[in-house]
């Protein structure tokens, strides 16, 4: 922080030299119409906020580009962590026969393996009726 305001302070002071010593300076500046006897430092001022007001859209836009080239590039790398954990979950219910998977084409978590315990069949079974066969 200390570093930031003293580059303030040498910056300003550079530009009161430079202004005070091209005050007296002047020179012809040519834009469609011929300005005579403008000064240096003006001159030098202008270009300069010239220069920072084209140079700050570009840098924003090419910023914002590399934001969205960001932001792509980690949509795609998520979605090859989704197919791959379709995949595995794809595979591993193939091994598990009694696995209840979610939504075959969304599921990324393989739920635990369903049991189904069988009751055994307390019913009575009717009895056949005896017959006897005449002779």
């Amino acid at each position: 922080m200390i570093f930031k305001l003293i580059l303030l302070i040498v910056s300003v002071v550079f530009l009161a030299f430079f202004t005070g010593l091209n005050i007296s300076n002047t020179c012809d500046i040519w834009l469609f119409v011929n300005l005579t006897k403008v000064p240096v430092f003006l001159t030098v001022l202008i270009s300069f906020a010239a220069g920072i007001l084209f140079t700050l859209p570009a840098a924003i836009f090419i910023r914002t580009k590399k934001v969205n080239r960001e932001a792509l590039k980690d949509e795609q790398r998520k979605e090859k962590e989704l197919a791959k954990a379709r995949a595995k979950a794809y595979k591993h219910s193939k091994s598990i026969p009694s696995t209840n998977v979610i939504a075959a084409e969304e599921a990324t978590v393989i739920a635990e393996p369903v049991v189904v315990e069988e009751k055994p069949n307390t019913a009575k079974k009717p009895r056949a009726k005896k017959t006897t066969k005449a002779k």
